[in-house]
């Protein structure tokens, strides 16, 4: 036990050991900010403490599963939903391992709130989503070029603004180069091997030579 209180003060996650009937024998001040907990909880049941602090009624199966898979001593992970007395709503994932103690068996719990994680994960997913919409509408392309490794990245729109048809064997600079308009490029190349060197935001407008759509004017702005 003093082993584990020296693992809880020092771990991000709530933390919980319980004996072989799954009474709490020691938890850290996470578990209890966690489940909004105050008094101590020492004793009572870790099914109990969940339940009673807002366990999400859809997950009680998953619970019960849970409950069922350490009583064989496997080892577990999983996510649960609680409602704690606030309102918030919580997703934790979960992991449960057994522990050989005597004759007993003993369970070592770790629990981390992830609510702030699928959040995030959800609004990136909604801004890719917003992103590729509005370069579809605003013909609107975009490349990333790594100066060190000399490697591009493109969306779709660029190839049908410069007309070129990019691929892994290409020498991707020099498919640019070849659009540019003869009269811009010393411009273009010397404004890019500026901010290269110099870094600064990069924008100029430049001509190039589209092979089926001919003159175009486009901006560059990086």
């Amino acid at each position: 036990v003093s082993l584990f209180k020296t693992l809880f003060s020092k771990s991000i996650h709530a933390g919980c050991l319980t004996d072989s009937n799954f009474v709490l024998i020691h938890y850290n001040a996470a578990f209890g900010k966690l489940f909004q907990i105050n008094e101590v909880i020492s004793g009572q049941l870790l099914w109990k403490v969940l339940t009673e602090n807002g366990l999400n009624s859809d997950d009680l199966p998953q619970s019960m599963l849970l409950q069922n898979q350490l009583q064989e001593g496997q080892s577990v992970s999983g996510k649960l939903r609680i409602n704690n007395i606030n309102g918030a709503r919580l997703k934790i994932d979960y992991t449960g391992h057994a522990l050989e103690a005597s004759d007993e068996l003993s369970y070592y719990f770790e629990f981390t709130d992830v609510t702030s994680q699928i959040e995030i994960k959800n609004a990136l997913r909604a801004t890719v989503s917003s992103l590729q919409l509005a370069t579809d509408i605003s013909n609107l392309g975009i490349f990333d070029y790594d100066f060190k490794k000399k490697k591009w990245l493109f969306n779709p729109r660029i190839s049908q603004i410069l007309g070129i048809q990019f691929s892994t064997t290409n020498n991707t600079q020099d498919l640019i180069n070849r659009v540019i308009h003869p009269e811009d490029y010393p411009l273009v190349f010397s404004e890019w091997i500026d901010k290269k060197n110099n870094g600064g935001k990069l924008e100029i407008n430049f001509r190039i030579i589209h092979p089926k759509e001919g003159l175009k004017y486009v901006k560059c702005i990086g």
